[in-house]
This record gives C-alpha cells, structure tokens and sequence, in this order.
C-alpha cells in the first residue's frame, strides 16, 4: 500500500507538471500570437503612413501650391489621420496679416458664428506663427506650446490629462517659419493624442515644407527666366535700333558724301584728261576706292 500511494503521489506531480507545461506552452504561444499581432499591426501603421506620405510627396510634385491642389492634399491628410476631421494651411503674407491658403472639414468659415471651430482653429495658427512653435489646445481651454523637434516630441501635449483639440505646427523654410498647419476635430471625439500619431503628423508636415519650398524655388527659376527673356529681347531690340540707325546714317550722311566724292573725282579725272594722264589715272583709282 505505501509503494501504491508513492507510486499515486509521483503520478499525480508528474500530471501536475505535465499541465503546467501544457499551461506555460499555451501561454508563450498566446503571448507569441499577440506579438505577432501587434507587429503586423505597427506593420499595417507603417506601410499605410509610408503610403500616404508618398502619395502627398505625389500630389505636391504634380499640383504646385496653388490653391486648389493644397486643398486637395489637406483634404487627403485629414481624411487619412484618425485625429483630426478638419484642416487648414495658413502662411504669413507679411505685414502681420495671415492668409487662408486651404481648409476642409469645417461647417463653415464666418469666424463669429457661434460654436464654429473656423475661427478659433485659425487663431491658433496666428498664435503657431507669432511663436514660431508647434501649439495644442485642450479640451478645457489650455493651449500648449512645445518643440516639435524635441527628443520627445510634444510630451506637453500628449501628455497633458484634458484631450487635445486642436493642434497647429509650424511650416518652416530656410529655418524660418512662414506658415502653420492646423489640426481640428469635435469635442466628440474627445480621446487622448497618441504620440506615433503626432509623429506622423509632424512628418506630414515636414513633407509639406519640402514641397511647397520646391515650388517655390521652381517659381523663382520660371520668374528669373522670364526676366532673363525680357532683358534678351530687350537687348536684341537695342541691337537692332543701333543697326537701323547706322544704316540710316551711312544712307542719308555717309553713302550721299561718298557719292558726292565720286562725282568729284569723275570731274577731276574728265578735266585733267590728256594734259595730265599721271594726275587722271591716280584720280580714277581714288574713284574706285570711293565707288
């Protein structure tokens, strides 16, 4: 009996242990499945962020920086970023005035209609301008401004417990800012900013700044050639008045003179005739220098 019940005790430790590998086994399996879930996840995130990141550099190359391909290119951000519903570019025109470049997403644009999110989005791009960083505003009134080139970026923002609402970065050319683009969504849907998000938020930016300053240097180099035209064209026409004037001149002053002078010496050579023929013949060779 007691070989019986040792034999059943180890019986039941090696069943016991038997489970629990079956358990530890099963559980490294889940944990692996959830693994690789959430990298084929942050997988799905990446290529979909490359993708929309290329198909901007796409439109920006074709369309320039006017404004309806701006729009376009905002519409297609907002509609790709699970942030924001509505958008705008907004660029220093100088002389402290700011223009609307493009918007999307808002119910209207009159500043003064009451619960309009237009115009408070717009002051925050004025206010992303005069500070010349990336600003938030919370869903309690707060706005915050941060570095969006910091180590880690917009920690104020995120991290601040009130969600954030609006949300305007700074466009930069030459190192200095000449415009903002702002992110808005409704008090709806209230939630935390995430911080890959407004990773690829700032790298949309980034796009758009390179896009729009190869615009504007393509502007430029289409504004010197024309230019560089001009002065051709007005160059040539110079050159051509100078001739005309020079032919005038040998016309009417110059070739009147000379046939005067070969008239001259044909009345020479005729007088000085056979009683001078050394004085006739170097006469008519000067008429032929003349004619």
């Amino acid at each position: 009996r007691a070989f019986e019940v040792e034999a059943r005790r180890r019986l039941e430790e090696a069943t016991r242990s038997r489970v629990l590998a079956q358990e530890r086994a099963l559980a490294s399996e889940r944990s692996a499945g959830r693994e690789r879930e959430m990298l084929n996840a942050q997988l799905q995130t990446r290529a979909r962020e490359l993708a929309l990141l290329l198909d901007l550099s796409n439109m920006m190359g074709a369309a320039g920086d006017a404004p309806e391909p701006l729009t376009a290119v905002l519409r297609r951000v907002v509609k790709n970023l699970s942030f924001s519903d509505a958008g705008m570019i907004v660029c220093d025109s100088g002389g402290g005035e700011v223009d609307v470049q493009a918007h999307t997403g808002f119910a209207t644009t009159d500043t003064g209609a009451p619960g309009a999110r237009f115009g408070p989005s717009l002051e925050l791009g004025k206010r992303c301008l005069a500070a010349r960083t990336a600003v938030c505003r919370h869903a309690d009134g707060i706005v915050v401004e941060f570095d969006a080139n910091a180590v880690l970026l917009g920690k104020e923002c995120w991290s601040y417990p009130s969600p954030t609402l609006t949300l305007a970065l700074p466009l930069l050319s030459k190192r200095s800012v000449t415009g903002a683009v702002v992110f808005a969504r409704s008090k709806l849907q209230e939630r935390a900013l995430e911080l890959e998000e407004l990773h690829l938020m700032v790298g949309i930016v980034r796009q758009l700044e390179l896009s729009l300053e190869n615009s504007r240097l393509y502007r430029q180099a289409q504004e010197r050639e024309e230019t560089l035209e001009h002065l051709l064209y007005q160059v040539v026409g110079a050159q051509e008045a100078e001739r005309q004037r020079i032919a005038r001149e040998l016309h009417d002053a110059t070739g009147q003179s000379l046939s005067a002078i070969g008239l001259g010496l044909r009345g020479a050579a005729n007088s000085a005739g056979e009683a001078n023929p050394a004085l006739a013949r170097q006469t008519e060779a000067l008429l032929e220098f003349a004619t």
